[in-house]
Formats: structure tokens, C-alpha cells, sequence
């Protein structure tokens, strides 16, 4: 493609070009577009598609120019994105300028993008897990967890303690004896603190990558924040009868910091997704063709489902760092079915939660309790 262009950095993560397009890129364009919306055209006296240019030209002329544009523009933008290898954060908001059979056609395309940064070496981040550790009287306390839990949902048949018909009665593989049980016990809350241990070192080990690369956050994502933050602020404040004016003397504070506040609260995780994301398609994980099905299914919403698929591959690309990290460090797999995998979503790690819990064979029944 035959055009021109000068950047403008407007920020860190703000960027504006200008662009120059030759007049023969857009006739070509334009010329296929009267072709293909001529077809269309009936006029009296002639076949369809048959008719004169002149007669032709000035019933398709606004929409053959508009479709022109709407096919130039993105076409030699996504040449301009690719050239100085831009990550998109925002979508290209396009201002025309002018089209002329002299200069060409002229606009300019701003967009924010995310500030270039590399993937460090993961061979090299050391994380350390210590062996879970679990007392008896840990055990002891998830037992009393166990049997309480089966009193409140079946108060008809009530156990003082646990005995050999209360175990048959838990209808537990593998358990006949209490001994059993506060096997089962042990494993399965060695198994959480472990859980846990993984989480909090993969956590840490994150927030220190993401430390060391510097990440900024484009500007209309914080503006998102600020945008949000505020309308669910004001939702809260006119329950009250309150004014937002009223709400900052209240709390002696300015509107200034309140959006700092705001980003600061968001600040870590939207920088471990911008990692993770970039670290995701660098690795070229992928969401499983079964998974989007299913989603498109539950979501119908085009936006919502963008959002959900989104959020699997940012788990999936923790998942991935994490296996990387743990080959890297030598540390073990809990055991082969049973694997740790990190979330860097709320809902995922829900799931996961109930998962657990239909394992243990009665509903919460195990826990850790510490007194």
C-alpha cells in the first residue's frame, strides 16, 4: 500500500498518527465498491446492473464513498500497527481530513497501547514452598467439622461422635475406620495448605515479575477505573439523599485523590493481566474450542462473552507460568490428579472451591480450624 505517516506520542501509552494515503489506493477501492453496489441497482428500461455509470453513480454515491473509507482507513492502519508493532489497548478512534486527487486522502488514527516491556527469563525466578505441616488438634477440629456438618443436614439420624456406623454412614471410599478418616483428613488438609502455599509463592512471584518489568497502564483503562469507581460511588451516595460534593468535604478529601485511590486499588492486578496476557500469547496458549463453545452458550451477550474468554486465558496463562516456575525451582506436583493451578480470577477459583468440596463427600465438611 502506497502511503505515509508521522507519529505522535501524546503519552507513554498514547499514540497519534498522521497519514497520508494515495488518491490510487482509494480509487481502487472505490471502483470495486461501485461494482460490487451496482449490482444491486434496477432501473426502468435496463437490467439489473445493466445501467449507465452517469444514471447509476448518484443513487450508490454516498454509500460507495462511505464503504470506501470504512475499507481504507482500518486497511492501512492495521499496516501502520504491524510496521511499529503496537499492542493495542483501545480501540482506533479515525478523524478524516481530506480526500483529494492531488494529495491523496489524509487522516489521523489515535489509539492507546500498551508500553513495550519483555518477558523475563523464568528459569531464573526462585520461589521456595515449605512442606505443609498439620496437628492433631487440626485434625481433630475438621473431624468435628465433619460431624457437625452431617448433624445439620440430616437431623433425623444425629451422632454424638464418630463411630464405625457414622463412618459407614459418610459412605467415603477407601474410609471403614476413624483411623481412616483422620487419614483422609490429614491428606486432604496437607492438600489445602498446600493449595494455599502455592497461591501465596505464585502470587509473590508474580508481583515480583511484574515489578521488575515496569508495567504503565494506558490511560483510558484508568479512566475506566476512575468511570467506574464513581458511577457505583454516586448509585451509593443517592440511596442517601447525598451529593458527591458533600461526600468529599465529609471525608476531607479531593476528587483528585479519590481517583488516585481508585487506581491504586486496581493498580496490581490490571498490571499482572497485562503481563499474563502478553505472556499468553508469547507462550501461544489457547482457549480449547470446547470451552468457547460452552461459554457461547452460557453468554450470550457478545461483550460478556468476550470478557469470560478473556478471563480463561488469563488463567490459563497463569496456569502455564506456574508450571514453568515449578519446573525451574524442582518442586513437585501434589500429586498427578491433583496439581495446583493458579487463578487470577475470583469466579474461577469459586469453581474450583465447590469442586473441592463435592470431593470431600460431605458439603464442607473438611476444614482447617486453627482453635
Amino acid at each position: 500500500m502506497d502511503y505515509k505517516y508521522k507519529r505522535e506520542n501524546k503519552s507513554t501509552t498514547n499514540v497519534l498518527f498522521h497519514v497520508e494515503v494515495a488518491y490510487k489506493e482509494y480509487d481502487t477501492i472505490k471502483q470495486e465498491k461501485y461494482k460490487k453496489l451496482s449490482e444491486t441497482v434496477e432501473l426502468k428500461g435496463f437490467r439489473k446492473g445493466q445501467a449507465p455509470r452517469n444514471m447509476v453513480e448518484p443513487i450508490i454515491l454516498k454509500d460507495m464513498l462511505d464503504q470506501t473509507i470504512q475499507e481504507l482507513l482500518p486497511k492501512a492502519t492495521s499496516d501502520i500497527v504491524n510496521k511499529e508493532a503496537l499492542e493495542l489497548a483501545s480501540k482506533a478512534k479515525y478523524s478524516l481530513k481530506n480526500v483529494d486527487k492531488e494529495k491523496g486522502v489524509s487522516f489521523d488514527v489515535e489509539f492507546f497501547v500498551y508500553h513495550p516491556f519483555s518477558i523475563p527469563n523464568i528459569s531464573k525466578i526462585k520461589v521456595k514452598i515449605d512442606e505443609p505441616q498439620v496437628t492433631e488438634k487440626e485434625i481433630e477440629n475438621s473431624i468435628k467439622n465433619v460431624l457437625s456438618e452431617w448433624n445439620k443436614q440430616n437431623k433425623n439420624d444425629k451422632f454424638k461422635k464418630v463411630t464405625k456406623k457414622f463412618i459407614e454412614k459418610l459412605q467415603l471410599p477407601n474410609i471403614k475406620t476413624k483411623n481412616d478418616l483422620e487419614k483422609a483428613v490429614e491428606d486432604e488438609l496437607k492438600h489445602y495448605k498446600r493449595r494455599d502455599s502455592e497461591q501465596k509463592a505464585f502470587e509473590k512471584a508474580l508481583n515480583d515479575i511484574v515489578t521488575k518489568t515496569k508495567i504503565a497502564i494506558p490511560e483510558n483503562i484508568k479512566e475506566n477505573i476512575i468511570k467506574g469507581e464513581k458511577s457505583v460511588l454516586e448509585k451509593e451516595l443517592k440511596k442517601t439523599g447525598k451529593e458527591f460534593k458533600t461526600y468529599l468535604e465529609e471525608n476531607k478529601t479531593t476528587e483528585k485523590k479519590l481517583e488516585l485511590e481508585w487506581i491504586d486499588k486496581y493498580n496490581n492486578s490490571i498490571k499482572n493481566q497485562i503481563f499474563l496476557s502478553k505472556y499468553g500469547r508469547e507462550n501461544k496458549i489457547t482457549v480449547p474450542k470446547e470451552i468457547i463453545k460452552a461459554l457461547s452458550e452460557k453468554y450470550k451477550n457478545s461483550e460478556q462473552l468476550y470478557h469470560v474468554i478473556e478471563r480463561t486465558f488469563i488463567d490459563k496463562s497463569a496456569q502455564h507460568l506456574w508450571a514453568e516456575i515449578k519446573k525451574a525451582n524442582n518442586i513437585e506436583n501434589v500429586s498427578q490428579n491433583r496439581d495446583y493451578k493458579p487463578s487470577n480470577t475470583k469466579e474461577t477459583t469459586i469453581e474450583r472451591e465447590k469442586t473441592q468440596n463435592k470431593k470431600t463427600g460431605v458439603k464442607k465438611s473438611v476444614k482447617t480450624s486453627n482453635k
